[in-house]
């Protein structure tokens, strides 16, 4: 998920949010907290490895691609 998360930033080429990240990495039938949730954390891992950046824009948290 990890790896899929990088190249869904790399696609997007702009900032993007948890949910909208959450939707490349899981099936619509598995949508939802617990997914976002998943999502954050994996975001928050490759944030600390330098990998991707974390922005504050319009109240809501983005990453996009380091």
């Amino acid at each position: 998920r990890l790896a899929r998360l990088r190249q869904a930033l790399d696609a997007l080429d702009r900032p993007a949010t948890v949910n909208e990240m959450s939707q490349h990495i899981f099936s619509p039938r598995a949508q939802g907290p617990m997914a976002d949730s998943e999502t954050y954390a994996h975001l928050e891992h490759l944030r600390r490895e330098g990998a991707v950046d974390r922005l504050e824009q319009h109240g809501l948290t983005h990453y996009v691609a380091a």
